[in-house]
């Protein structure tokens, strides 16, 4: 019997499997946020392109494949792309490490439930990234590459060992001897390829280097067979609100290709500073042609530039800029002149606008974000005016909303620096 509800369930090893996991993240996703999009209506990627974007949340990837596939009811209409993923998901133990801070009993159970199967059934690929290459991952290459009968000082640095005395209380004879899963969370922290010495790196390096060759070999060999396929060139998640740099996947890929692929830029902001759902804005750039894969600096200036020209300047930015730089008390009339000052600048210097400030009025959409900032303790009132209660010192992440200020504010800084530099004083 046909399966009707994907649109190539052909390509599909658990076509049920695959349709349930879509429609299920769609469902999520609509319940987590309200997505502002400039896609054209039955947009599908090109066949053999790769889909680039900036990198801000885990949530990016499945909100622009919620967009691509585009459910109906119970069917989908559009052809789902490749998307490149960090590889330590594919491995045992993977959603163990995720919610590492959970109780022990719990992490025993979740280290049996394996998510490589449904990663496969939602089309992701393995890409392996130094950055999430954890202590447990050091721990088993350095087994597989014959260090494991030596002993824990002859191979890792003082970092490393440092570290080993603080989760384990005492060094195993041998480096096979470590148990990863009796460090507690240390096990699952990140670059533990810094915690080695030397020449324990230097033997490692071959393996490392060729599983990334073969993994970019099997998207490469997806975008010949016609498919299209989502890449972050940054590697990772921005930890601060700015771009990164581009990785050297992005060119060696296209290097790869039998015809040199097309770059399809979509850029997401987040507008996170108010009531309900967090808000993401999407929007697709020109489709870059031609790219010189063979100069990597002026590929990667291409791809920053097509990326950073779509981001939006949202409410949230401007509001989490504000309280970074206003210390004083402030009233509701003096910050609606001051964003009405700073929207206009913008304006004058082409930047993207979110659509949510042409759809509605900007006095009320300050009065139901100040209100929003007081419930969660970011701001306090006292007669006619607003105390800022932001602390200053919270470093940017998505965890805490003081550090979603920090964040938008550092993002606002980077993808605008003329705006920046010319915004009227916040005190």
């Amino acid at each position: 019997m046909t399966f009707r509800w994907l649109p190539d369930p052909d390509r599909y090893a658990h076509p049920r499997l695959s349709w349930l996991a879509q429609y299920a993240f769609d469902v999520v996703l609509g319940r987590l946020f309200r997505v502002d999009h400039d896609l054209p209506q039955g947009f599908a990627p090109a066949p053999g392109s790769i889909i680039v974007s900036n990198h801000l949340r885990d949530s990016d990837a499945p909100i622009l494949g919620t967009l691509i596939y585009r459910r109906d009811g119970v069917r989908m209409r559009g052809v789902l792309p490749f998307f490149a993923m960090r590889e330590d998901l594919f491995q045992r133990g993977a959603l163990a490490n995720l919610l590492y801070a959970c109780p022990w009993p719990f992490i025993h159970l979740l280290h049996a439930i394996p998510l490589a199967w449904l990663f496969g059934n939602v089309r992701t690929l393995p890409m392996r990234r130094l950055r999430e290459f954890t202590w447990h991952d050091t721990l088993r290459e350095l087994v597989v590459a014959g260090m494991g009968a030596r002993e824990p000082a002859a191979v890792f640095n003082v970092r490393g060992l440092r570290e080993l005395h603080e989760s384990l209380g005492r060094l195993p004879v041998r480096v096979d001897a470590i148990d990863p899963w009796r460090m507690g969370t240390m096990r699952v922290a990140r670059w533990g390829l810094r915690r080695l010495q030397l020449e324990a790196l230097q033997s490692l390096a071959p393996d490392f280097r060729a599983v990334v060759a073969a993994q970019l070999r099997v998207m490469a060999d997806r975008l010949d067979a016609g498919q299209s396929l989502y890449f972050a060139p940054e590697g990772h998640i921005s930890m601060d609100g700015r771009f990164g740099r581009i990785r050297a996947g992005t060119w060696r890929l296209g290097r790869m290709t039998k015809v040199p692929p097309a770059f399809l830029p979509v850029t997401l902001s987040y507008d996170a500073l108010g009531p309900g759902r967090t808000r993401a804005i999407v929007r697709m750039g020109a489709r870059l042609d031609d790219l010189p894969f063979d100069d990597p600096p002026g590929l990667a200036r291409q791809v920053r530039v097509a990326l950073e020209a779509n981001r939006v300047v949202t409410l949230s930015h401007l509001l989490a800029w504000f309280l970074c730089h206003r210390r004083t008390a402030f009233a509701a009339s003096g910050l609606e002149t001051w964003v009405e000052q700073v929207l206009q600048q913008a304006r004058e210097q082409g930047l993207p606008m979110d659509p949510l400030l042409a759809r509605r009025p900007l006095p009320t959409l300050l009065d139901e974000r100040l209100r929003w900032l007081g419930r969660k303790h970011l701001l306090a009132r006292r007669d006619r005016q607003w105390i800022n209660r932001w602390p200053p010192h919270t470093p940017p992440g998505w965890l805490r909303k003081a550090g979603i200020v920090r964040y938008l504010a550092n993002a606002l800084e980077d993808f605008a620096p003329a705006l920046a530099k010319v915004m009227p004083p916040c005190e």
